[in-house]
């Protein structure tokens, strides 16, 4: 007689004795439902799928409460570092029982649980309640990518929360403030990277180097796309902030420029002004002069630091759209010759010396002015670099950020007044962004196949796409594979040109130097790690299957 054990769609199982030798499964599975009818269709009520994502969720939610308690003010550390260090406990051991997995299982090590199963087991046995085993398809493929999404995305955040409690400027912040910027991205890769490896599974694919691409490119490209467009984290209107509130400082100090000083600055202003002869119109020449005006007619005698930073800002506007902030066709030659003027400005500015201003104290005096020429250069560098890097907008329609943002570089690398004010090694930086790396050209190439708004491209995939529906699965599926491959190649080429041009604006602002070959390696080596949690996490059900043939649930447990 033989004996099979069936498991039913609505996950429950039975063991049924007593059929012929020559019985199979299938008939197993008729005499189960047989004396079980009801059993026959999964339980896709609502209840069902709240308790799969309780299931998802729960062994990170424990690990948030128990934190917490510990940190809790009784405990001197906080509630929520409490409660983040709880999380990143465990997401680091499910990331690093994970690697070992991935590495180890296609071997034939056994298959270790991860910390956040082992948790979930645990619960379950002790009878927990609101937790349901997933029982279809759909369920299941949900569950995976929560359970990914929630430790991959719960990693990265528990790292954000943390490392404002290190020091600042230490190595170990530095690392976690970077793995700690992309939480939703790294939510977002989790998904896919566990969502699609398990619709594959699903789907009947066994095979576990294909598993793991399919991972990886889940996750990968979910980080991809659910990251946000890279901004600095210092802008110039940060460093303007900074300037302003340095150069109140130096008022209150009584250091001034002194007023027979800013008489003659006036004076170079107009006579640099006046040199412009027929270059420039009465009409173009007003604006300019109403700002020296303000000059002359300072409110006070003395002049601060402050006023100066404001004359400066005056003459940047001049020409350019109140709404926008860009030059106008019609107040371009105004805003070229303020720009001259605003270069006698700066002049001015870096040969400041302490005999040209008031203070009670000379050797304060140099230290404040020494700062203050360092604060106006670094705010002057700002204004340029804004212009380039705000509103960049991605999505469909808009322009590549990488076209986007080399097209509003042309005209800056061009302009040699402009790029005076930045040193040998900015400059380097700018025009290669403004030109592109052979990385971020050749991805920005392939990514020009990816479909748009142009109705022209969108036809070009879609009739073809739709002629061999019908004929040729495979070539239906090579045509998806380019269009995504296409997208994932936009994608990176903009997120790698921005995130270079954010590096460089934060260098410029704080008046550091561009990075070292080392430290660039480093930063990207740090910024590569932010896809290792979602396809470790997502790729759990890729190595099920060792090199021998032996396979496994799961939970580890041994199969065949």
């Amino acid at each position: 007689m033989a004996s099979f054990t069936v498991t039913l769609p609505d996950g429950s199982s039975y063991t049924v004795d007593g059929l012929p030798e020559d019985a199979t499964e299938d008939d197993a599975l008729a005499a189960v439902l047989a004396e079980n009818p009801q059993a026959a269709e999964a339980d896709n009520s609502l209840q069902q799928w709240l308790g799969v994502a309780t299931r998802a969720l729960l062994p990170y939610g424990l690990a948030a409460a128990a934190g917490g308690a510990v940190g809790a003010p009784l405990g001197g550390v906080g509630a929520a570092p409490g409660a983040a260090a709880g999380v990143l406990a465990l997401g680091l051991g499910d990331i690093g029982t994970g690697a070992y997995n991935l590495a180890a299982t296609p071997f034939g090590a056994p298959r270790m649980t991860l910390p956040s199963e082992a948790i979930r087991q645990t619960y379950e046995m002790a009878g927990g309640p609101g937790t349901r085993e997933p029982v279809t398809p759909q369920q299941r493929v949900f569950s995976a990518g929560l359970e990914a999404a929630t430790g991959a995305g719960g990693t990265a955040k528990a790292l954000n929360v943390l490392a404002p409690t290190l020091r600042v400027g230490t190595t170990t912040r530095n690392v976690m403030t970077e793995l700690g910027r992309g939480a939703r991205a790294q939510a977002v890769g989790g998904a896919g990277s566990g969502g699609l490896t398990q619709a594959a599974v699903e789907g009947g694919e066994t095979d576990p180097l294909k598993l793991f691409l399919v991972s990886l490119a889940g996750g990968v490209g979910g980080t991809l796309a659910g990251g946000r467009t890279p901004r600095p984290l210092l802008t110039g209107e940060d460093i303007r902030k900074q300037a302003s509130q340095f150069y109140k400082r130096a008022e209150r100090q009584g250091v001034y420029i002194l007023p027979n000083v800013a008489d003659n600055l006036a004076n170079q202003l107009e006579t640099t002004l006046q040199r412009q002869g027929a270059a420039i119109t009465q009409r173009d020449r007003a604006p300019i002069l109403r700002v020296i005006r303000d000059l002359r007619n300072r409110p006070n005698s003395d002049l601060s630091f402050e006023e100066l930073e404001k004359l400066r800002s005056d003459l940047g506007l001049i020409g350019r759209s109140a709404e926008t902030g860009k030059v106008t066709a019609v107040g371009a030659q105004a805003n070229r010759m303020a720009g001259i003027v605003q270069d006698k400005l700066d002049d001015f500015f870096e040969n400041l010396d302490v005999s040209q201003v008031s203070s009670g104290d000379p050797q304060r005096a140099v230290q404040l002015v020494k700062q203050a020429r360092q604060q106006y250069k670094n705010a002057r560098k700002g204004e340029i670099l804004e212009q380039v890097l705000t509103k960049i907008d991605v999505g469909p329609g808009k322009k590549p950020a990488i076209t986007e943002l080399q097209e509003r570089l042309a005209p800056i690398v061009s302009d040699t007044r402009l790029m005076s004010k930045f040193s040998t090694k900015e400059r380097e930086v700018l025009q290669s962004l403004q030109k592109g790396s052979l990385t971020e050209n050749t991805l920005r190439t392939i990514g020009e196949l990816a479909p748009g708004k142009n109705i022209e491209k969108i036809l070009g995939y879609a009739i073809p796409t739709t002629a061999a529906a019908s004929t040729n699965p495979a070539y239906l599926a090579g045509i998806a594979g380019v269009g995504g491959a296409a997208l994932a190649s936009r994608a990176m080429a903009n997120r790698m040109a921005l995130r270079r041009a954010s590096d460089v604006a934060e260098n410029v602002l704080t008046g550091r130097p561009p990075p070292s070959a080392v430290q660039q390696a480093g930063r990207a080596a740090g910024r590569a790690a932010v896809y290792a949690p979602p396809v470790v996490l997502g790729a759990q059900n890729a190595f099920l299957t060792d090199a021998y043939g032996r396979s496994y649930d799961a939970q580890g447990n041994r199969l065949r």
